[in-house]
């Protein structure tokens, strides 16, 4: 919800947002990129759907990390993710999202970050019904992906992430 108020983007999520009541209806009406991560060729129908939005000029957002953590750490990237970048020639802006709280009876790891065994809507009614929390977002200068190796393009991507989140600390 932050990155769709920053910048008008399609996402690519786990498969099972789709089925969450209007989040899912919403994202299918966009068309936001559903991934089924325990079918292994959901990543090339993934893979094709990004680079055809790339390529008529959408901005397609990808967690390069693959998960979701507590956000005390920037999670190793995956690069199969980057690869449509690098198939569809598209630059890559590396972002970074710190949160903080006011009150030191917020945890951000626990009460703002999505994660574990956290279920959607009680998470999302319980963070709206928070105070004095803050969200720094840092768009990095755009990383050229033509002809790149995916693996090495995830490390400079993930490093200016890096330098960037601990800039937003």
């Amino acid at each position: 919800i932050l990155l769709s108020a920053c910048c008008r983007c399609l996402f690519v999520a786990k498969s099972e947002v789709e089925g969450w009541t209007l989040f899912g209806q919403g994202a299918k009406l966009y068309q936001h990129i559903f991934v089924e991560r325990r079918r292994a060729h959901s990543m090339m129908e993934t893979r094709n759907a990004v680079v055809e939005r790339l390529e008529s000029g959408h901005n397609v957002c990808i967690f390069l990390e693959g998960t979701s953590s507590g956000g005390i750490e920037v999670l190793p990237f995956r690069s199969s993710f980057i690869q449509p970048a690098i198939d569809a020639g598209a630059p890559v802006v590396p972002v970074a999202v710190t949160w903080s709280a006011r009150s030191p009876k917020i945890d951000v790891s626990e009460d703002v970050a999505y994660w574990k065994d956290h279920v959607f809507f009680p998470h999302l009614f319980r963070h709206l019904g928070l105070r004095g929390i803050r969200a720094n977002v840092v768009f990095c200068d755009p990383v050229d992906s033509a002809g790149a190796n995916r693996k090495e393009l995830a490390e400079v991507v993930r490093g200016r992430v890096v330098e960037a989140w601990k800039g937003g600390k």
